[in-house]
């Protein structure tokens, strides 16, 4: 006998373990085969060769999309059916309840299955078992029974190779399709996951007995599952034990019903439904991989970007040389990526032609099988929700505006809210009664989310938005993470600043402010920790920290990763340490190199200025960069913007030693330096009596000339009088003083005009000429301290600068060029000013250059 049993149960587990098709055609075989070859071809052979992270859980997420149509291959008659589940917490209720929908002799198999899924459906066959390859055989009800009962008193395990039965039965409601989830069947299994998210809507059936901890586990699993997926839930049980169960309903999120009122609700539910919709569901897994991609060449050119800037060399450790090999990786890396994504799409384009042929023939299977229009189903409209919002983030306006459409005409009652997130997306104003409508609006996950994103609008408080985000399930957004954070934190620090930290890694600036807060009065949160997380401001923070401990490479190191992201401040004191290491020579001495730092540091400046206006001191800096580079009237330009001791102290400088390119204005320079002093600037009031003696000696000067001339020419006609203004330039004085004319008399002009014409055309005599300014005022003011400076400058303009001035009007300018020198090394000589270095090497030259017009 029992060897007769266990013949009995091998032939039974060979039948189960080697069933094949059996001459029964999968539906839409065609289309099917096409998208698993596309997965498996297309989409592993891109995955294989890119290097986009997270390839597994894409790859699985495309297969659920598979194994969705797979199910409806498998299960045709599913197609258009509203899907509901039964859960027998409770098997006499359960089954009182299926004989009513489904027939007693269904209901009577169903209660011997405990074990996995089962679909009821009009079928040929009374049994189908499905094993784990998918294929269906038909069993007898003797081999039904001993496949539940018998393989397990035998020890064997039938969910490890069976995947579900499918039962014959006479629907109450023919839109209807019953799914049995047992009590001991694995829900983590591939076809039973499958299964529950394509469902409609869950009805546990139960009774004060529901505590044993198998039906605690069932229990809070569809529970889970009616939260994530926004489908309804409801637990019947009889009448006489509805008080006992009251707990439970609320607890679990659920509708707790009596027998007799569940009916009702079938026949509400009772309709076709588009339950064959995964074009939009491959979209928005597609829509991610492209999303990733933008971001990345995004950043890639962001990088190439800020390599061709001179913030490159203040935020990398890195030579020249060192940059332009990164530069060069970077250029690289950015094709790459570009042939990468191109790949993407291309591979996209196959898998949705797929995606898009079995569907078509999905909903050819819906249409014919149903005899009224279908609604569609609530996973659809979650769906197209998360596409709506995915398209918002990515800029893809027109994409956002066809889910709306799909929204608007699926009659989703929340549709309006989609509307006003468009308006807001678009900078569009918004109808007041459309906000009022959402601030009434009954909170659900989405309406948690929207009122969050349009709390600006709406006039939700810091408060409200705390309770909304306390309340949602699922967390997505940066503000929606650091709202619920500023909840948990009334009572969880530590729980908070995990929820602050991923609020800061999508972006949000006031979840970063927070924690910096909170590295002042929590343990669980450190300024090092948000260093190492690229907070600029705790890099910033701790740089200062280390730098007032003299500290300065590691100081540096945290300011160049702030500057790194944009962060002002440390942008600032990088290029105050480039500033700080430039030589502050004259024009001429400085190195090609050092000239091309002093522009670098002055485009530095100028940008932190553009982020954060009204710093004086880059201002008063800037000048003196303009400064050393010889532009002195950007310089001036430069310090005329602030109001610093430093600046006014510069400007004075720059008009009582002018190079050139502006004149000499002593009333300007005295009231700059006076300025200065009033400020606090040490040397202004020094600087400032000079200047005041300057002038009165000029002023003595030609009181002494109007004097001569009145004593010595009684009888002719009296000049216009003429006030000079000491200019610090020999040349001017001897001019004003010998013919009684102002500085910008046709002589000076026709001089000056000379002047920057031949210091455009040789560098040799530019360079003579800023060694002339340099002197200039020395010899100036030496010959003022003689006892006749105006006889001294009229004999100078008689004997030699008047001869300069022929020769410039004969255009014989070179002739003219070596009278000019000749001058000022006799005027050097005499009052004992020594030429800078190199001078006397550079007058040879152009001597040695000019032999023939000195002989």
């Amino acid at each position: 006998m029992e060897n007769h049993e266990a013949a009995k149960t091998i032939a039974l587990l060979t039948k189960l373990l080697n069933a094949d098709l059996s001459g029964k055609s999968t539906a839409f075989v065609t289309e099917r085969n096409a998208f698993y070859l596309a997965i498996e071809k297309d989409l592993q052979d891109f995955l294989s060769k890119c290097a986009m992270p997270a390839q597994e859980e894409i790859y699985r997420r495309i297969l659920e999309i598979a194994d969705g149509m797979e199910l409806f291959s498998r299960f045709p008659a599913l197609l258009g059916k509203t899907l509901i589940a039964a859960v027998p917490l409770d098997d006499a209720i359960c089954r009182r309840g299926l004989v009513d929908v489904i027939g007693a002799e269904a209901a009577a198999l169903a209660s011997r299955d405990s074990n996995i899924p089962c679909v009821f459906l009009p079928q040929d066959d009374a049994i189908r078992a499905w094993n784990d390859m998918g294929n269906p055989l038909c069993l007898s009800s003797a081999e039904y029974h001993q496949t539940n009962s018998g393989l397990w008193r035998d020890g064997i395990d039938i969910r490890h190779f069976l995947q579900s039965f499918s039962l014959n039965c006479t629907p109450r409601f023919p839109h209807i399709a019953l799914v049995y989830f047992p009590l001991h069947c694995f829900t983590n299994a591939l076809f039973a996951k499958t299964l529950m998210r394509k469902l409609d809507a869950v009805i546990l059936y139960a009774s004060e007995h529901t505590n044993g901890s198998k039906q605690e586990w069932l229990l809070s699993t569809f529970q889970k599952l009616c939260t994530t997926r926004q489908i309804p839930l409801y637990i019947v049980a009889e009448d006489t034990q509805l008080d006992r169960l009251a707990h439970i309903a609320p607890a679990a999120g659920g509708e707790l019903l009596p027998e007799h009122e569940i009916f009702p609700v079938f026949a509400e539910m009772n309709r076709p439904r588009h339950n064959g919709l995964f074009v939009d569901a491959l979209e928005h897994c597609l829509q991610d991989m492209e999303n990733f991609y933008q971001k990345k060449l995004e950043a890639l050119r962001a990088d190439q970007q800020q390599m061709s800037s001179d913030l490159t060399y203040i935020t990398l450790e890195k030579t020249k040389e060192a940059v332009r090999n990164l530069a060069a990786e970077t250029r690289q890396e950015l094709h790459d990526t570009e042939e990468e994504h191109a790949a993407m799409q291309q591979m996209a384009a196959v898998l949705f032609r797929a995606a898009e042929s079995y569907e078509a023939a999905l909903e050819r299977g819906i249409a014919a099988s149903i005899d009224q229009p279908p609604a569609h189903c609530r996973a659809t409209l979650i769906l197209w929700s998360r596409l709506f919002l995915q398209a918002l983030s990515m800029g893809v306006r027109p994409r956002a505006e066809r889910c709306l459409r799909k929204l608007k005409q699926a009659g989703d009652p929340l549709s309006y809210i989609y509307e006003i997130l468009l308006q807001d997306a678009n900078g569009e104003r918004i109808p007041e009664h459309l906000l009022r409508r959402l601030r009434d609006e009954h909170d659900t996950e989405f309406v948690r989310a929207a009122k969050i994103r349009l709390r600006r609008h709406a006039g939700f408080s810091e408060r409200d938005c705390m309770q909304l985000a306390r309340d949602m399930q699922q967390l997505t957004t940066a503000d929606e993470f650091y709202f619920r954070a500023l909840w948990v934190e009334q009572n969880d620090v530590g729980a908070a600043i995990d929820f602050y930290k991923r609020a800061l890694y999508l972006g949000s600036e006031a979840a970063a402010t927070r924690l910096m807060e909170l590295t002042k009065t929590s343990a669980d949160i450190t300024l090092q920790e948000l260093a190492e997380l690229m907070v600029p401001e705790a890099n910033y923070a701790l740089g200062q920290e280390l730098r007032s401990k003299q500290k300065f490479a590691a100081s540096s190191c945290h300011f160049k990763l702030a500057a790194a992201k944009g962060h002002i401040p440390s942008i600032k004191i990088l290029t105050d340490d480039l500033y700080n290491s430039l030589p502050h020579r004259r024009s001429e001495e400085l190195s090609e190199a050092d000239r091309a730092q002093c522009n670098m540091a002055i485009r530095l400046y100028q940008y932190v200025l553009q982020q954060s206006p009204g710093q004086e001191d880059i201002k008063e800096r800037i000048g003196h960069l303009y400064h050393s580079l010889g532009d002195e009237r950007r310089a001036l330009d430069a310090w005329r913007q602030c109001e610093t001791a430093g600046a006014y102290y510069a400007r004075g400088r720059l008009f009582q030693y002018p190079s050139g390119a502006l004149p000499q204005d002593l009333d300007e320079a005295a009231a700059c330096f006076k300025m200065a002093s009033a400020l606090g600037h040490a040397k202004a009031a020094d600087e400032y009596n000079k200047v005041k003696r300057w002038k009165q000696n000029d002023a003595l000067r030609v009181e002494r000339a109007e004097e001569a001339t009145r004593s010595y020419a009684p009888r002719v006609e009296e000049s216009p009088r003429v006030t000079v203004k000491s200019s610090g330039c020999f040349i001017t004085s001897a001019a004003c003083a010998a013919l009684h004319k102002p500085d910008n008399c046709a002589e000076l002009t026709a001089l000056r005009a000379y002047r920057d014409a031949v210091r455009e055309e040789d560098p040799v005599v530019a360079t003579l000429i800023t060694e002339y300014y340099r002197v200039a005022p020395l010899i100036v003011a030496a010959m003022d301290a003689e006892p006749d400076a105006a006889a001294h400058y009229r004999r100078l303009w008689d004997e030699r600068i008047a001869a300069t001035y022929r020769l410039i009007q004969e255009a014989r300018y070179k002739e003219a060029t070596l009278c000019y020198i000749r001058m000022t090394e006799e005027l050097c000589e005499r009052y004992h000013i020594t030429f800078s270095d190199g001078i006397f090497a550079k007058i040879k030259s152009l001597r040695s250059s000019n032999d023939h017009l000195s002989r």
